[in-house]
């Protein structure tokens, strides 16, 4: 083995330890000293390992048997223009699926549960069993957990259908986390938004 290659090693193996332990890509790259290009070479490359050992596939994508979601829905009035945005990646850290969806008139709680519901068909539909669910809507995931009641009968039967959906994977989990890490999601959200704005002009 070269040098270069044992430090390369060493910066991979700091790096993914500190993301197995903070969870936080973040501060994961901050602690290892590493930038974004570095840190998807390094997602990619594990995702290239991941394939060449025959790891599961399905549709010709390596890992996506474990997914990580990241959902956002967008109002522009509460209630007003809304819009759903949705984020997947594979087991590998690679995103196979970015996708938005304009939600016509309606609050920021039910876009928040339309984003979670366009998500979790999306991963179904790709073949995930076990999904990591990330939201910025506290109240949302507070209430998926079972912490808070769904009070608003207009959430009741969004509710149902995130929990219908949720019974189709084998693990999941679903984690509040603060809107500057769902930054691609709310763009997403904003996008469809903007796309039908645009379109009734």
């Amino acid at each position: 083995m070269t040098k270069g290659a044992h430090v390369k090693g060493d910066v991979t193996f700091r790096f993914l330890r500190e993301l197995s332990q903070s969870l936080d890509i973040d501060q994961a790259m901050l602690r290892a000293g590493i930038s974004k290009p570095q840190t998807r070479a390094i997602l990619q490359e594990a995702a290239r390992a991941l394939r060449g050992s025959g790891s599961s596939q399905v549709g010709g994508q390596v890992g996506v048997d474990v997914l990580h979601l990241y959902t956002d829905g967008a109002s522009r009035g509460n209630p007003g223009q809304a819009g759903a945005g949705v984020v997947i990646m594979n087991g590998g850290g690679e995103v196979v699926k970015r996708t938005g969806k304009y939600l016509g008139v309606t609050t920021n709680n039910v876009a928040e549960y339309e984003a979670l519901i366009l998500g979790l068909e999306n991963a179904s539909e790709m073949g995930g069993r076990t999904i990591a669910i990330f939201a910025d809507s506290e109240l949302m995931v507070k209430q998926v957990k079972g912490e808070y009641r769904v009070k608003n009968s207009g959430l009741v039967p969004l509710y149902r259908r995130v929990c219908t959906l949720l019974k189709g994977f084998e693990k999941y989990d679903i984690t509040h986390i603060v809107r500057s890490k769902n930054g691609e999601a709310d763009e997403l959200a904003n996008m469809a938004i903007d796309k039908a704005s645009a379109r009734h002009r």
